[in-house]
């Protein structure tokens, strides 16, 4: 273990510089919009070295602030241990005779996981995660970043319907979301949070517990219905399922009918991505039922972190063993234009 924390400096700068690493709090940084910088001479420390007076939407901020207290880390991680569990428990169900069929009855086979919901909701426990994001977790995730407010003012939003959020590779978007989902379900304990990434088809069948996907609109409609009747709010966030943006027209078929089931019965569907296309194929799938979340930021590199942010990034996976400063000062990234 000790002759790996040596190397830190060194992995950093290739982990900063190129953003390739699978470390779960992947990142990238912010400056100030001036001009390019010269490619040759461009350092990291000198990309972020006015990101600290970067602008922030005062609605953003304004939503994340009335969280009011943030949970502590043993607090935050209970939540999500209890979400995982509950998770497994989930899809644990799904499999055999529970998986819906074409021409099984709807609303019996609906009646199952919403009974399973409720009961969840009078446990305590109102969230859902899939092991996929449980395990992207770092063990001490830098709080409050722009990305990170951006998500707790969208899934605060009242807004039904489907809305898409992007942010560019590198700014963590998986963390950020877990961190603000923790957060707002701890907040809004009527409502029901779920969080799902990578297929959108097995995403879709696990959590509606569905032998074909395509009985995914039926069944979802009707799962909408009957969460609208029992005053359970459903926030369902699909987790850069989409980053090449929307398939085919059966895919943009289901799409369409969560779209309008939750537009209708008064719940969120929330798909991340990574570009700006990738979402707008997302927000104008529907018309009014699809959109782009209303305190998107489109600025370029909106969502970088600053540079207290990555410095404290770099201390605690270096357990504050490493010159960060050092670490930023060596390392070289200018992007496409030169910042």
């Amino acid at each position: 273990m000790g002759s790996m924390r040596k190397r830190v400096p060194a992995a950093m700068v290739f982990l900063i510089a190129y953003q390739v690493s699978k470390h779960p709090a992947n990142f990238s940084v912010q400056r100030t919009p001036n001009a390019p910088v010269s490619l040759a001479r461009a350092s990291f420390s000198d990309v972020v070295a006015a990101a600290g007076d970067v602008m922030r939407d005062p609605a953003v901020q304004a939503a994340y602030a009335g969280l009011g207290t943030l949970q502590k880390f043993t607090d935050l991680f209970n939540s999500f241990n209890t979400a995982g569990n509950a998770w497994r428990g989930w899809t644990a169900s799904v499999r055999g005779a529970t998986f819906y069929k074409i021409g099984d009855n709807i609303p019996e086979h609906t009646s199952s996981p919403i009974q399973s919901m409720e009961e969840n909701i009078r446990g305590g426990n109102n969230l859902l995660i899939s092991d996929a994001q449980k395990a992207e977790l770092p063990s001490e995730p830098v709080r409050s970043t722009y990305l990170e407010q951006l998500m707790v003012a969208v899934l605060r939003d009242k807004n039904p319907g489907m809305s898409a959020v992007y942010a560019e590779a590198g700014t963590g978007k998986s963390v950020a979301i877990l961190l603000a989902v923790t957060e707002v379900a701890r907040t809004k304990t009527s409502d029901f949070f779920v969080v799902l990434q990578n297929d959108l088809d097995e995403s879709l069948k696990n959590f509606l517990r569905l032998s074909e996907v395509s009985s995914a609109a039926d069944i979802a409609t009707s799962f909408f219905i009957a969460l609208q009747e029992r005053k359970v709010r459903l926030h369902l966030v699909f987790d850069s399922v989409l980053d090449s943006g929307v398939g085919g027209d059966k895919e943009k078929d289901i799409l369409k009918a969560l779209a309008r089931g939750a537009s209708e019965h008064g719940h969120q569907v929330v798909f991340t991505m990574q570009g700006k296309e990738a979402a707008e194929s997302v927000s104008e799938l529907n018309g009014d039922t699809t959109y782009m979340a209303e305190l998107q930021d489109k600025s370029y590199g909106a969502y970088r972190w600053t540079k207290n942010e990555t410095v404290q990034l770099i201390q605690r996976l270096s357990d504050g063993q490493q010159d960060a400063n050092q670490i930023l000062a060596d390392s070289e990234i200018p992007d496409e234009i030169g910042r």
